[in-house]
Parts: C-alpha cells; structure tokens; sequence
C-alpha cells in the first residue's frame, strides 16, 4: 500500500515539474528564483525525454493555426507553448493511470 502512495507521489512531482515548465515562458520569474530555473530545465528535459520521438516527426512549431488561436487574439500566448511539455504531461498521465491501476489490482489491501 505504502508502494502505491509513493509511486503517486512521484508521478504528481513528475506533473508538477512538467506543469512549471508549461507555464515557465508565460510568468516573470522573481529574481530570487532565477538560479533554479535552469534546474527546472535540465530536470523538465529529462521527464521529456521519452516522448521527444513521438513529436519530431511532426511540426507543431505555429499553433497558431488552430482555431480560436489568433482569431480570439491569443496567438502570442498559443505559439510560446511548447508542445513536447504537453506531450509529455499527456503520455506521464496514461504511464500513471495505468501503472497505479495495474498495482491497485496486484496489491489488494485486506486480502
């Protein structure tokens, strides 16, 4: 039981760390702050790592051209988002789920 706390634990940090790295380019880091960007960085890269693959092949640089992206006037905001982060806050939730399911089913408390 204690396992699965600690598995969900890491996977939220995990969800954490990839969430700071979405909004990073939309928020004016204090200055007391900006010697731990870098580490967010490097360690962000790493949890990105995997899913890397899954998106060089396709160009996801101007998303912009979705709908409701420049039309509403958020086309500034829609192109600083970086779609590897998103990718891989995406496919770090489905690993999640489905590694926490899996133990929920193997490890059944009171039995």
């Amino acid at each position: 039981m204690i396992l699965i706390r600690i598995l969900a634990l890491f996977f939220a940090l995990v969800q954490v760390v990839l969430g700071l790295r979405l909004i990073l380019p939309f928020v004016q880091v204090p200055k007391a702050l900006h010697q731990y960007v870098p580490t967010l960085i490097s360690w962000s890269d790493a949890l990105m790592a995997p899913f890397k693959g899954i998106i060089t092949p396709y160009d996801l640089g101007t998303l912009g051209g979705l709908p409701g992206g420049l039309d509403a006037g958020f086309g500034q905001y829609v192109n600083n988002v970086d779609p590897a982060v998103v990718v891989a806050m995406v496919g770090w939730g489905i690993v999640a789920g489905l590694t926490l399911f899996i133990l929920r089913m193997v490890i059944r408390p009171g039995r």
